[in-house]
């Protein structure tokens, strides 16, 4: 119930957030992007749907529900903020280039945390897309060798996680299901994406 919810509130945000950014109306769009990202973060960090056995539930559940829209909400909200606050002037450029870090501190903290190879991949797929983008509209620029940097770590450390996990990251899961199981013997129940 809570997953659909949060997917649902996803989605519905990420519409209206398409609607005021495809009618100009871009500070109102960074601010909906904002709720949208909170919304992720809450489902992300506190539903811990990485710690989700078997894997084939891991992977439709935590990738297609957590992990990417979390990692999509991330770069958005770098994104419409740049747009919203139009970086196009030498202050805005100048904070574009500081707040691009978020994009390798918050996977490289999900990767230590977590060991989510998945947001990890998924991030790093954006920034190199971020990268791209840059490179064809300024080849003189810091931006996109920032981003260059930021995707070729997160990728090395998504790929390094990947393998030290045995490519399901099932050592990581299973003890979160350890967990979850200790507290269902001691009566309270905190598994993730269930109800009380």
């Amino acid at each position: 119930m809570i997953l659909k919810l949060t997917n649902t509130s996803f989605n519905t945000l990420h519409f209206i957030w398409l609607l005021f950014i495809a009618h100009g109306h871009l500070v109102v769009a960074f601010i909906i992007v904002i709720l949208n990202f909170l919304f992720t973060a809450s489902l992300y960090w506190q539903k811990r749907t990485h710690t989700i056995n078997p894997p084939t539930q891991w992977l439709t559940i935590h990738i297609g529900a957590a992990a990417m829209p979390f990692a999509w909400t991330l770069f958005a909200l770098f994104w419409s903020g740049a747009v919203a606050v139009h970086s196009h002037n030498l202050v805005g450029r100048v904070f574009a280039n500081i707040f691009i870090w978020s994009l390798l501190i918050v996977p490289t903290t999900a990767l230590l945390v977590f060991a989510d190879w998945s947001f990890g991949f998924a991030s790093a797929f954006l920034t190199w897309g971020l990268a791209v983008g840059q490179i064809v509209e300024k080849t003189f620029a810091l931006q996109w060798i920032f981003a260059v940097i930021i995707a070729t770590i997160v990728t090395i450390e998504s790929g390094i996680i990947m393998l030290a996990t045995g490519f399901s990251g099932l050592a990581h899961r299973n003890n979160g299901l350890q967990e979850v199981l200790e507290n269902v013997r001691e009566g309270h129940e905190d598994a993730p994406l269930m109800e009380r």
